[in-house]
């Protein structure tokens, strides 16, 4: 995974292409609660219009997705 290293967070656009899933498997990440749905909870923050994901949650949440 290629990190952007002077960036602290990503939207999910960006969030998507650093761990080749859609934005749509991000934001159902986002709005899940459930510790056992596919895929788990990712912790984003609302700017009023967008998600903002910290680089460290979303390394986090990608280490915890299941090994193939």
């Amino acid at each position: 995974m290629l990190l952007p290293e002077d960036r602290i967070a990503v939207g999910v656009r960006e969030a998507a292409r650093l761990v080749d899933m859609s934005p749509e498997t991000i934001k159902r990440a986002i709005h899940t609660t459930s510790p056992v749905s596919f895929p788990p909870p990712l912790r984003a923050k609302y700017a009023g219009y967008k998600y903002s994901i910290r680089v460290a949650d979303l390394i986090e949440w990608w280490e915890s997705l299941p090994d193939a």
